[in-house]
């Protein structure tokens, strides 16, 4: 179980720094081209 916890932690960070990017990339993008949609 501690190795389970220990990979989601590890896991978690990168996880939430690429759907931040792409969050951010998402909407940088969109915004722009809002009537291409």
């Amino acid at each position: 179980m501690l190795a389970g916890v220990v990979l989601l932690s590890v896991l978690a960070r990168p996880a939430a720094l690429i759907t931040f990017a792409l969050v951010a990339l998402a909407g940088g993008l969109t915004i722009p081209q809002s009537p291409q949609r």
